[in-house]
């Protein structure tokens, strides 16, 4: 009896399977195969990068907070040119932080990168923040950034809370 009913059941799915697949199949098309474009990679000193490849504008802020410079590091190294800040503000909100790495972006456009710790010297000597700008290629490169600036704007803010 069980294959019997065994043998009705596969003898069923046979003409199942049959009696749905009364049309024919389409050949799928290949698609155009297209070479891959070519990928642009940027390293510092290189002679062969696109001349004057900035990143984000340059134009100073109409206002900026209070700030000022109070130790400054120049850097040379692998063709780039950095510069490492020490900033002193009043400054604590995002938004006035955005303002000082415009302001402070314009001032060093010829750079690669900067990179500023910021401080409240009336209330200490605490971490209050960073600002990372990257001008160029290379400068994002320098900072860490390998495959691609963080910001189409060329800065960076972080406050801390």
């Amino acid at each position: 009896m069980r294959r019997a009913s065994g043998f009705a059941l596969l003898v069923g799915v046979l003409l199942a399977a049959v009696s749905c697949g009364g049309g024919t199949v389409a050949t799928v098309e290949r698609p155009e195969i297209r070479a891959a474009p070519e990928v642009i990679t940027v390293r510092a000193g290189d002679p062969s990068a696109p001349e004057g490849m900035k990143i984000g504008g340059f134009e100073r802020p109409e206002r900026a907070p209070e700030y000022s410079i109070i130790e400054r590091r120049e850097i040379r190294r692998d063709g780039v040119k950095a510069s490492r800040l020490l900033i002193d503000t009043k400054a604590e909100s995002e938004a006035e932080y955005e303002l000082i790495a415009r302001d402070i972006k314009a001032e060093y456009a010829s750079y690669d990168a900067v990179s500023a710790e910021v401080t409240d010297t009336s209330r200490g000597f605490d971490y209050n923040g960073a600002i990372l700008i990257f001008n160029t290629p290379e400068g994002s490169y320098y900072m860490g950034f390998l495959y691609s600036p963080p910001s189409n704007l060329g800065y960076v803010v972080d406050v801390a809370e």
